[in-house]
């Protein structure tokens, strides 16, 4: 074959094959970069509900170690469930709004002033139950159907 530049010695591509080249080469980089794109979207969302389950677990254990301190505290007082609202002593939990919220001292299930202890915009609380043999924390992430219990064993003296 003869170059296109009539010259003997010359060497090298035509400029229709290095656009050729260089459009087959484009295509390829672009289609991985969406399969690219693709797969880190599908791994940024399963971190996001790693995430959001790991606050939920530090939830329930952060949780029952309030209580727990409480009861050990003031051994007299019996828990006080009212719904998804539970009063021991001078500690209070509750559901609101798919938040769990920490009750400021002295006040009741239905008063103002608690605390949130999460942004549920990501995790949301539908439930706190307790009784004499476990405490659990019930709820999901955001826009997730599938829902999420934490139980941990309880004994009541």
């Amino acid at each position: 074959m003869r170059p296109a530049n009539n010259h003997p010695h010359s060497q090298g591509f035509t400029l229709l094959e290095l656009m050729l080249a260089l459009s087959i080469a484009s295509m390829t980089v672009l289609a991985g970069l969406q399969v690219f794109t693709q797969l880190w979207a599908q791994a940024r969302l399963g971190q996001q509900r790693l995430d959001t389950l790991q606050s939920f677990y530090q939830l329930g254990h952060w949780s029952v170690r309030a209580l727990q301190a409480e009861s050990r505290n003031h051994p007299e007082v019996q828990p006080k469930q009212q719904g998804h609202c539970i009063l021991l002593a001078t500690i209070g939990l509750r559901v609101r709004n798919h938040q769990l919220q920490w009750r400021p001292e002295g006040a009741d299930c239905d008063s103002n002033g608690w605390h949130g202890l999460h942004d549920p915009s990501h995790l949301r609380i539908d439930g706190i139950d307790w009784d004499q043999h476990r405490f659990c924390l019930h709820g999901r992430q955001r826009g997730q159907q599938q829902h999420w219990s934490w139980c941990y064993p309880w004994y009541l003296a």
